[in-house]
């Protein structure tokens, strides 16, 4: 097993994205990574994209991995968790809104080997009918031809998406939302690179589509940036997921307007 620092979490109580209504929930943190900070959800909840989970904002679903002891990450690693028979999915989020931009999301994993009860999630999020999600799952059919999408969400139970199929080189993928007030594109690469070459799957959201509504897309400094493992079926004492596949994925790093590609 690697050896990994875990950076120092405080326990908080705030407002989480996605939390219905007003309602306070337990998060841990700060923590630092890619030039962010985040927190790591706890307690029980629903996830912004569906489902009903408990949440563990411990080292055992969220490792926080400062390997030069800089004080800021540069991995972190996101398990689902079993804690006494109750299962628990993960989910970090930063403390901050974020600006209109490019987000690219470095994965080491192969996300096709997933397992069929998981989905992992990259997306920005203001509200339930604001919302940009790339997610990875089968959703519970292994035999499923699709294990990708691109959604953008539309708040009433249905979404405007694009449903791929991504059969992986090796575990390095990377994943990009690039989010305009008129436009998306959602790109997903092999590799650590964003080579035209490598691109395996691109869609646009704009007014190329007839189905395009603006309203729709999040608005700037009042989105926060998600990452999230969680069980299709649920977590808790109720549910004890069957896992055959892989159960946990890393993500390196993270491009962002804040902080560039060098």
């Amino acid at each position: 097993m690697r050896n990994h620092a875990l950076i120092l979490a405080l326990c908080i109580l705030i407002v989480l994205p996605g939390a219905s209504g007003s309602s306070s929930a337990r998060a841990s943190g700060p923590h630092t990574f890619a030039g962010l900070e985040w927190y790591t959800r706890s307690e029980q909840g629903a996830p912004p994209s569906g489902g009903y989970n408990l949440w563990w904002d411990g080292p055992e679903a969220a490792a926080f991995e400062d390997t030069d002891r800089d004080g800021e990450a540069d991995q972190v690693t996101l398990r689902t968790h079993s804690d006494g028979g109750t299962w628990y999915s993960t989910e970090m989020f930063t403390s901050d809104p974020v600006p209109y931009g490019d987000y690219c999301f470095y994965v080491d994993a192969a996300l096709d080997g997933l397992d069929a009860a998981l989905v992992f999630g990259m997306f920005l999020y203001e509200d339930d009918a604001h919302e940009l999600d790339i997610e990875f799952s089968l959703w519970g059919e292994p035999d499923a031809p699709n294990n990708a999408q691109f959604v953008v969400q539309r708040g009433d139970g249905k979404s405007y998406a694009k449903r791929f199929a991504m059969a992986f080189e090796g575990a390095y993928s990377t994943h990009c939302i690039r989010w305009q007030p008129d436009s998306v594109v959602f790109e997903s690469y092999h590799g650590h690179t964003t080579a035209p070459e490598n691109r395996q799957a691109i869609w646009r959201y704009d007014r190329s589509l007839r189905a395009f509504d603006a309203e729709r897309i999040p608005r700037s400094g009042q989105t926060t940036l998600i990452l999230n493992l969680w069980l299709v079926d649920g977590a808790g004492d109720r549910f004890a997921p069957d896992l055959t596949g892989a159960s946990e994925v890393a993500i390196t790093g993270i491009t962002h307007p804040a902080q560039p590609p060098a």
